[in-house]
């Protein structure tokens, strides 16, 4: 009974670790459809841009030959909105989100039937399957109509969701100005292009958040236990080397092994790492920089946060904070699922088939969950990490046996006798 609960101390440790590593690659995938391009939200009264004003800077774009303008939607969201089917006997309270432009940068919902009002319908809905099921008791209701603020609307089409969420088309005349929008461009363009494209197009600036590099930081700590793992192990492997620094024959002897396990361990974190060019200052001596990219960074989060919370942030900022627990749990258990410590070729390949087959295991839940394909590293590291650190100690023990000489062999009375 000991001896099988010393393993479950040594396995448990290392499940858990691979759990709270996988629940942040969830996390962070889920929060990828909500990070491109760059979400841009405008305070107080009247502010914001309206579809006239959009529909006149694309005509001038237009006319000269400008190829840069990007995917945009304008949006405005309404609270406790009453929708009421055509006969009336029923009625739902709904969240409203008013739109203009391409509804699918806004709210990447997966449809259950139909598909987002596009641009210039005026009279089509998208509704939730809460919202549908709440006036019609089903999802199947393509062609239903349901009125609001005294306006027909036809449902074109019924997305995942139980929050009450509806979505229509304002038209193109509109001068009414809306509070926020959303750009992508196409050449994945974040903050800096957004805040340039609007001073350009002599809209307001507004409050902008770069959700490119939102993403890569949610990414970034998605991926930092399985980053911190594979340096410990390349700390563990130059500390090998300098360690034998003073013996050539030794350092020779070990030198091949250990860079082909150095290079294979980079390869597996996948290196070189791309950093986002906001990140990178002009010049590293530049210290100031990080002092104000701080503070930038700083101010963005804050002004994303402490405004009211929209159904898109809804969706974003429980997921990216869930990535952020979930990381730091995982780098918290890094420590003692490395006792996990196989002591013989056999247990090894144990090791590394348990190792392969939690992966296995821990991402089919992951798809089931929404999450998408986890990378290289999710799959290789785990059992990279035992056959190094199994390759380290038995190398320990070569050194050990063929440095340090056994002592002088005992009578044979004394052995039998000890």
């Amino acid at each position: 009974m000991k001896r099988h609960t010393w393993r479950l101390s040594r396995w448990l440790p290392a499940l858990l670790f691979l759990c709270a590593w996988m629940a942040a690659l969830c996390f962070a995938q889920q929060c990828g459809p909500l990070t491109q391009g760059a979400a841009v939200r405008w305070t107080g009264e009247g502010a914001g841009v309206s579809p006239a004003d959009l529909c006149q800077a694309e005509r001038w774009a237009a006319k000269d030959g400008s190829t840069s303008f990007p995917d945009l939607v304008l949006w405005q969201e309404q609270e406790n909105q009453i929708l009421t089917d055509r006969t009336g006997e029923r009625s739902t309270p709904v969240r409203l989100l008013t739109v203009f432009g391409q509804a699918d940068l806004l709210w990447p919902g997966a449809f259950l039937r139909g598909g987002w009002p596009v641009r210039g319908d005026i009279q089509g809905i998208a509704l939730d399957e809460a919202a549908a099921a709440a006036l019609w008791g089903s999802a199947d209701v393509l062609g239903e109509t349901v009125e609001w603020n005294g306006n027909t609307y036809a449902v074109r089409g019924v997305f995942q969701g139980d929050d009450g969420l509806a979505l229509i088309q304002t038209e193109e005349s509109s001068t009414q100005a809306m509070d926020r929008a959303m750009l992508q461009f196409q050449d994945g363009g974040g903050g800096t292009e957004t805040t340039a494209w609007l001073s350009q197009n002599g809209f307001p600036v507004g409050q902008v958040t770069d959700l490119p590099l939102l993403g890569w930081i949610l990414n970034s700590l998605a991926a930092l236990p399985g980053l911190a793992l594979g340096v410990v192990l390349l700390l563990r492997l130059g500390e090998r080397l300098w360690r034998l620094r003073r013996s050539p024959l030794l350092l020779a002897q070990c030198l091949l092994p250990v860079l082909a396990a150095g290079g294979l361990t980079l390869w597996v974190l996948g290196f070189p790492w791309e950093i986002p060019d906001r990140l990178i200052p002009t010049r590293w001596s530049d210290f100031d920089f990080w002092t104000g990219l701080a503070g930038e960074l700083t101010e963005e989060l804050w002004t994303a946060l402490s405004g009211a919370m929209s159904a898109r942030d809804g969706l974003l900022w429980p997921a990216a904070l869930g990535c952020l627990v979930w990381a730091l749990a995982a780098c918290a258990l890094l420590a003692p699922a490395g006792r996990l410590r196989p002591e013989t070729g056999t247990g090894l390949l144990l090791a590394c088939l348990g190792a392969a087959g939690s992966v296995f295991v821990l991402t089919l839940l992951s798809a089931r969950l929404g999450g998408g394909a986890p990378g290289r590293t999710w799959w290789l590291l785990p059992p990279l990490w035992l056959a190094a650190d199994y390759g380290l100690r038995w190398h320990d023990g070569w050194l050990t046996a063929d440095i340090i000489p056994p002592g002088p062999a005992l009578p044979a009375g004394e052995e039998e006798r000890l």
